[in-house]
């Protein structure tokens, strides 16, 4: 067991206090004071010199005290200093909050220049970090705070909480729940928890679904009799299916008999029937040639009407063809034209100018001969010198541009000689395409008109023509008399189609009995699916009734395990919902009465009894603060130091 106990604390100017020391005993140190004279602050003081925090784990606080007009005080340090003994040895350590204050060049006023965290461990100045690894080698802060407050634990939310006491109770594995629920009746049912809890389903997941599988089950369940009675519904009578069957077959043997009747009238009407075909045949093959007569009349009269009509139609497009290829090289003539004319504007442009380079005269300016620092003429054979260095120059650039002009002219001069050859080509091919448009449209003036010949006149013409409408005639006088038969088998078909509905009529009530048959089936079938359903269902309920009983046995193991540490306060883990689903919780019970609802003296109590647990459970004991101590007459026993902060009215801070 890790022993830490406070020796002693030095507090100066942080927050109410000015200047306050105290030497703690080992076991028991009692601080008493009235309201707001400073006891809490021995607390934040003491948090703030390890951790830098108060007593409500807040970093930002108020630590510099104010003056008579409630403004921050200046030009002093804030202080915290303790002695710690652990497990014998003795560890000074120390936090300043030091105001920096300087004097700026030119002023002889200090000004605030921020502030500074001066730490000391074993007297020792070390960093801010260096700092901080040492104190938690000491302890962990988050333990430590468990270990100093009785209040702490229960600050926390239900999840940290839980977190704590489930790490004091242990891993209690699922296999020893499982063990404590199994029995020879539901080892299928465990079997099959087990494989979801081995799937990493929760027990409140695996619940969800066996109800949904349940809810789905009873629904296909509660359909079975609705499908019963549809399947019973609209059957037909009951008949006798032998006398059914007995009249079917006299109905099919009238209908044979009738069938070889009407096979012998057809024989003897076949002859009629061959000939009536090829008189058919002989006035088809009339009646389409004298059709092609008509159509071939008909072509040599508008062959040469179209012959004459798709001559003046080539003559037309070639014309226009024409027309379109002169329009092409006209604006092709116009557009060298304007090229022609303004290349020689240009060619006018360059011999001018290089006329103007040409005459160019040399001059001379003074400025050119003197010294351009101090004005000082040049010598005379300087002067000399300059000038013929100068006219050289002139007379190289003079060179130079003429040259660049008369390369320029020469090149304008060959692109207007390519122009106007291509010009001149251009007029020549247009000077043609005029020959041929002229010729083309005289062409088409001259072409003689097409003239309209008579059809009918043609057709009366023609001796063929007019000797096949008497044979045509003859052939559908005699087609029009028909095949001249006796009626009789006309009869026996009438005969037949009359006994066909009767005996379809039979067939369908023959057939109407399969239904009796088919339906008596599917109830059948839907029976045994409604027992299957209702066995699926019963296996399900007997997976929930073993998942609660595992949730149970868990609920009780945990709680047990855990309240076991405890003397004064129990715990609820689980919470059971109105669905029957377990939900997880921390709720801390004095006396079965929730901790936010205890009295002060009972919670000081509470806060005890959990820190005796953890103290044993992580082998640290460290010195307890109990606020308002004077609330509590009698407290759990503890091995911890205890250092009370009492309540006296009129009695300042002081210690007894």
């Amino acid at each position: 067991m890790k022993t830490i106990i406070l020796l002693s604390q030095t507090i100066r100017y942080f927050k109410g206090i000015t200047s306050f020391a105290v030497n703690y005993q080992d076991r028991e140190t009692f601080i008493y004071g009235d309201n707001a004279t400073g006891k809490t602050t021995i607390l934040d003081n003491f948090l703030w010199i390890l951790f830098g925090k108060d007593s409500h784990d807040t970093k930002e606080f108020g630590i510099i005290p104010l003056d008579e007009n409630n403004k921050p005080l200046e030009q002093v340090d804030n202080e915290g200093e303790i002695t710690l003994e652990v497990d014998g040895a003795k560890i000074p350590l120390k936090r300043t909050h030091h105001q920096k204050w300087v004097a700026r060049r030119g002023s002889k006023e200090l000004s605030y220049d921020g502030n500074e965290t001066i730490f000391q461990f074993n007297n020792v100045p070390v960093k801010s970090s260096e700092y901080r690894q040492k104190i938690s080698e000491i302890v962990d802060e988050e333990l430590f705070k468990l270990l100093t407050s009785p209040k702490y634990y229960n600050s926390l939310n239900w999840a940290k909480r839980r977190g704590i006491l489930s790490d004091l109770a242990g891993d209690i594995s699922e296999e020893t729940i499982l063990n404590s629920i199994i029995t020879k009746e539901n080892k299928v049912q465990v079997d099959l928890l087990i494989a979801a809890l081995n799937a990493n389903k929760t027990t409140d997941a695996y619940k969800k679904e066996l109800a949904g599988k349940r809810l789905k089950l009873k629904e296909e369940l509660e359909k079975i009799p609705i499908r019963i009675n549809e399947a019973n519904r609209g059957l037909p009578e009951k008949l006798d299916i032998t006398a059914l069957k007995k009249e079917i077959e006299g109905k099919e043997t009238a209908i044979r008999a009738l069938d070889e009747q009407i096979v012998s009238i057809g024989k003897a009407n076949e002859v009629i029937q061959e000939k009536h075909h090829s008189m058919r045949d002989s006035l088809t093959t009339l009646e389409n040639r004298r059709a092609e007569i008509i159509r071939e009349t008909n072509l040599k009269i508008n062959e040469a009407a179209n012959n004459e009509m798709d001559a003046k139609i080539e003559l037309q497009r070639d014309i226009d063809r024409i027309q379109g290829e002169v329009v092409n090289i006209q604006q092709k003539i116009d557009f060298a034209v304007k090229g022609l004319d303004a290349d020689n504007t240009i060619l006018a442009t360059l011999r001018t100018n290089w006329t103007k380079v040409n005459e160019e005269t040399i001059t001379f300016d003074d400025s050119q001969f003197a010294c351009p620092s101090c004005n000082r003429e040049y010598e005379t054979d300087d002067i000399d010198k300059k000038k013929v260095e100068l006219t050289t120059n002139v007379m190289l650039d003079r060179a130079k541009r003429l040259t660049v002009l008369q390369n320029k002219a020469a090149d304008l001069k060959q692109a207007i000689a390519s122009a106007e050859k291509q010009k001149q080509e251009h007029e020549l091919s247009l000077s043609q395409l005029s020959v041929d448009l002229n010729t083309k449209k005289e062409g088409l003036k001259n072409r003689p008109a097409i003239e309209k010949t008579d059809l009918a006149n043609d057709l009366n013409k023609n001796e063929e023509f007019l000797g096949l409408d008497p044979q045509i005639t003859k052939f559908k006088a005699d087609l029009e008399k028909g095949i001249d038969t006796d009626g009789s088998g006309m009869d026996l078909v009438n005969q037949k189609e009359d006994l066909r509905p009767e005996l379809n009529s039979l067939n369908a009530k023959l057939k109407s009995q399969d239904q009796l048959v088919t339906a008596a089936n599917r109830v059948d079938e839907l029976m045994r699916e409604e027992e299957g359903l209702a066995q699926q269902i019963a296996d399900i309920e007997n997976i929930e009734f073993t998942v609660q009983n595992f949730i149970k046995a868990r609920t009780e193991i945990v709680e047990s395990r855990i309240n076991s540490k405890f003397k004064f306060v129990t715990f609820k883990m689980f919470k059971t919902n109105i669905n029957g689903s377990e939900e997880e919780i921390c709720e801390t019970l004095i006396n079965g009465v929730p901790y936010p609802d205890a009295n002060t003296a009972a919670k000081v109590n509470a806060g005890l009894d959990i820190i005796n647990a953890l103290s044993n459970h992580y082998g640290v004991s460290a010195p307890i603060f109990i606020d308002h101590r004077e609330s509590v007459i009698e407290l759990l026993p503890t091995n911890s130091q205890l250092i009370n902060l009492i309540v006296e009215k009129g009695s300042p801070l002081v210690i007894k």
